[in-house]
């Protein structure tokens, strides 16, 4: 092992904490679906930070880098989080606008349970229900939140990860 690799080691070592403490100021909590694919984003960041740095993170200038590295990481991960939230999605109203009301019950049947059983196929177990939580009016966000134990903007991002999953599946509906 070179001494920039051992350096590099070291460097993550010393401030993962950080890492966790940006997740925890954004609240993303470490059961999050993305949590590890946050973290490691964090962790790519703060090497490039520290390369940045003008001074030494592992030396006497370690607090004036903890305040450097903490701001870099926290407006990366906004930038992340942001960019996630901007994908292309296509809404559960969608795909109840996009069946064919006129067309005859049976045609639109067929349609409905194509498409469902290709969600099916696309996403885990965890996934399909929620799928069909969020798919259900009678059920507000907050109540679905309640019943997996975590918060609204939770439940958001997971509907993000599965529209992502079947988006490209809303022409089966047209």
């Amino acid at each position: 092992m070179d001494y920039q690799s051992l350096y590099k080691s070291r460097i993550l070592n010393q401030f993962e904490p950080l890492i966790h403490k940006t997740l925890q100021r954004m609240t993303i909590p470490q059961r999050h679906i993305n949590y590890e694919d946050y973290a490691q984003e964090l962790r790519m960041k703060l090497l490039t930070i520290e390369d940045s740095f003008d001074g030494k993170a592992l030396g006497g200038d370690r607090i004036r880098f903890v305040a450097y590295a903490g701001k870099g990481l926290y407006w990366y991960l906004v930038t992340l989080l942001r960019k996630e939230q901007k994908k292309q999605e296509v809404s559960f109203d969608e795909v109840e606008r996009a069946v064919d009301f006129d067309m005859p019950i049976e045609n639109s049947r067929i349609e409905l349970v194509i498409f469902l059983e290709e969600v099916r196929r696309r996403l885990d177990r965890e996934e399909y229900e929620l799928f069909l939580m969020l798919s259900d009016e009678t059920l507000t966000v907050t109540e679905i939140a309640r019943r997996y134990g975590v918060g609204r903007k939770t439940i958001y991002q997971r509907k993000n990860k599965i529209v992502d999953k079947i988006n490209d599946l809303k022409t089966l509906l047209l």
